[in-house]
């Protein structure tokens, strides 16, 4: 297990005793939620150490939640991503790169405390999937892959109650890194999002 990822299963295990005894809290203020937002999604590629390619593109999600009480919702995700286009330098050549999200997935587990009535700072982690296409231009040669991965995720974020069912969500996740294998292009998704969501 990589350190960052026993650090927040670590912070996350550290709140859970909150949890339970929020068990027993009957003026809680969890409620199973629906909504939807928008991320500014980061992919950055390095090939043996050395920057190659980096995409930021816009993403449309939509998620629910199922809030266990006041302090621990687990929350399912889906949404679809946008193009970026680059050029990266292979050789003595300049190769047009086309970079286009097709979609993620996740489902993740929340744990945070009410720091008011009105706002919620929360630790994040989970698991996302995704898949993209990535197109290679040189001339009149094209060459196209989609493939995808899945990773543990893990970030931060905060609600915040703008009237008695809806409320304003902030959150920033590392989606996916696999920086610590052995393959050759080291690759790293991040996302920076807002969103609306509504309670039940």
């Amino acid at each position: 297990m990589k350190l960052k990822e026993a650090v927040v299963i670590a912070s996350i295990l550290a709140l859970l005793p909150h949890a339970v005894l929020a068990q027993e809290d009957n003026s809680a203020q969890g409620h199973d939620y629906f909504g939807g937002g928008i991320a500014r999604m980061e992919y950055d590629e390095r090939q043996n150490a050395f920057n190659f390619f980096n995409a930021k593109v816009g993403a449309a999600y939509l998620k629910a939640g199922w809030q266990l009480n006041d302090h621990a919702s687990l929350e399912g995700r889906v949404g679809l991503g946008g193009d970026a286009t680059g050029d990266v330098i292979i050789g003595n050549s300049t190769v047009e790169l086309d970079y286009e999200l097709d979609y993620f997935l996740g489902a993740y587990a929340r744990v945070g405390l009410w720091a008011s009535d009105a706002f919620y700072p929360y630790l994040i982690a989970g698991i996302t999937g995704f898949r993209h296409t990535i197109e290679a231009k040189n001339g009149g040669t094209a060459a196209r892959l989609t493939t995808g991965g899945r990773d543990f995720s893990y970030g931060l974020g905060a609600d915040i109650a703008i009237s008695g069912q809806w409320r304003i969500n902030l959150e920033y996740l590392r989606l996916y890194d696999d920086r610590d294998t052995d393959d050759i292009a080291d690759i790293e998704y991040s996302a920076l999002a807002i969103g609306l969501v509504k309670t039940f």
